[in-house]
């Protein structure tokens, strides 16, 4: 589901950088919001349901942190690629590593979760 969601947001990036039209840009977006709540969406309910009961609310807090910092960070780092080269370039660069990522998953599964009573 993480891969599909990488790979349908990499496309709305990339149909955002090549879009002349305001229907086909909106419309992309309305793909590419949908891939981002799936994700999310599907990360919080991973750690909340894989984290024991009595350190769920720090895991929760860590998480979030990173999630929003990851966020903030890759904000600044394509708009510096898009300072640079373009609004285009960054987004299709940023479709690029979107996709480097869903392969990466492919190549690299998470481990089968042991069971373990961490209560």
């Amino acid at each position: 589901m993480v891969r599909s969601a990488f790979a349908g947001f990499a496309l709305c990036a990339f149909n955002a950088a090549i879009s002349h039209h305001a229907w086909q840009t909106s419309l992309g977006l309305l793909v590419g919001g949908a891939c981002w709540v799936i994700a999310l969406s599907h990360f919080n309910v991973t750690v909340q349901m894989s984290t024991p009961r009595w350190v769920v609310g720090r895991v929760l807090s860590v998480y979030q942190t990173a999630t929003f910092g990851g966020i903030a960070l890759g904000s600044w780092v394509w708009g510096v690629v898009a300072d640079a080269h373009g609004a285009e370039v960054a987004l299709v660069a940023a479709s690029i590593a979107m996709l480097a990522g869903g392969a990466i998953g492919l190549l690299l599964p998470l481990p089968q979760q042991a069971v373990l009573n961490l209560d």
